[in-house]
């Protein structure tokens, strides 16, 4: 996998908002997601100012494992269910709203 990184991108991104549209809409944000790079490198800093080109939440769902992350949630996630629909049992609903309908 090839992409240049390099200060052009860093300096461009900042100030073109159809640029960074751009950067997103052809997969280049999320390719840079995938490299793996070492902290302190200049290749790391441009990722890094790249990245603060972007919003937070469009930066992570492109960073690899992010899915897997939302399904764990998913899957922990408890909902809170409004008593009023706790209290009744699907017939006591059909029941109104075929009231409903006949009035």
């Amino acid at each position: 996998m090839s992409i240049p990184i390099d200060k052009c991108q860093a300096q461009i991104l900042p100030n073109d908002a159809r640029a960074r549209r751009l950067f997103v809409t052809t997969g280049a944000l999320k390719r840079i997601q995938e490299i793996d790079t070492v902290p302190g490198t200049s290749l790391k800093e441009y990722i890094n100012i790249i990245n603060s080109c972007f919003p937070e939440e469009i930066v992570r769902f492109y960073t690899p494992g992010y899915s897997d992350s939302l399904l764990d949630r998913v899957e922990a996630f408890t909902p809170q269910i409004p008593e009023l629909f706790t209290d009744r049992v699907p017939s006591d609903c059909q029941s109104e709203l075929t009231m409903e309908n006949t009035n």
